[in-house]
């Protein structure tokens, strides 16, 4: 306990300083141990904000350049921000989709990064910005055990309170000053829509709504349920959607929606 106590003045004596986030790593990892950490600022006009990381630089190219490039967009914390999830403590089973685990977005992004398991702190700093602090494991590191999970969520109060306090000023800051260093990404004002504007010539309203569940995971009867339609109903959209788009896999509508984001 009064080592607990003395690392948490630590990270309090670090706010507002350079320190503060590997203060903060140190502090989780005391928790339980993690292999990869990065906190992440949402704004909704503006492409994901890298606060901080503790990727090698070989990893760099596997877990930030995809992400911010346009893969963040069907991020289920990318989404919970998107959707005004509330401040707290989510794990990522608990705000992905029900097929999210072989979506197409997962095999290609996910396995690349070999992460397993990711918990994160969400930070609700306005209605329009928030940051989340994720922590991760990847092959051949287990899932976190659910005593670990329980702890880093007895820690979220502490936890949320100091990611506010620390980055709090990101809220008041113009766009051009809280993206700055993101400059190269894509912008979310180019791309936050196109998972459901993809392919608008070709495809009707509801097919472009089923089309964005479909690349974010979710499968036919979470979507009926989500659009209020028949199973059946979600079944014939995506006959119509392949033959319309003349395809006839998951796996090649999300090449067709990688092929049309925009160019960095």
């Amino acid at each position: 306990m009064e080592q607990w106590n003395i690392r948490i003045g630590r990270l309090i004596g670090q706010l507002g300083k350079p320190d503060f986030p590997p203060e903060l790593a140190e502090v989780l990892r005391s928790i339980a141990s993690y292999d990869n950490l990065i906190a992440y600022a949402y704004r909704r006009a503006d492409v994901p904000l890298d606060l901080f990381n503790n990727y090698a630089p070989e990893d760099q190219e596997v877990f930030l350049t995809p992400y911010q490039a346009g893969a963040y967009i069907l991020d289920p914390f990318f989404e919970a921000h998107r959707s005004d999830c509330p401040t707290g403590f989510y794990g990522l089973r608990e705000l992905a989709p029900d097929r999210f685990f072989r979506s197409q977005y997962y095999k290609l992004f996910y396995a690349r990064t070999q992460l397993i398991d990711e918990l994160g702190y969400l930070v609700r700093l306005d209605g329009e910005t928030t940051v989340i602090v994720t922590i991760g494991r990847r092959l051949p590191s287990p899932r976190f055990k659910a005593r670990e999970n329980q702890d880093f969520r007895r820690f979220t109060p502490i936890a949320t309170a100091l990611i506010a306090q620390h980055w709090g000023d990101l809220a008041r800051k113009a766009p051009q000053d809280a993206i700055a260093s993101a400059s190269e990404t894509v912008p979310l004002d180019e791309i936050a829509t196109l998972s459901h504007d993809f392919c608008a010539g070709r495809l009707t309203e509801r097919e472009r709504d089923v089309v964005a569940m479909i690349l974010r995971g979710y499968s036919s009867e979470a979507i009926g349920l989500h659009l209020g339609i028949a199973h059946g109903t979600v079944k014939v959209h995506r006959r119509h959607i392949y033959r319309k788009l003349t395809i006839s896999s998951q796996a090649e509508l999300f090449a067709l929606f990688v092929q049309q984001l925009p160019a960095r």
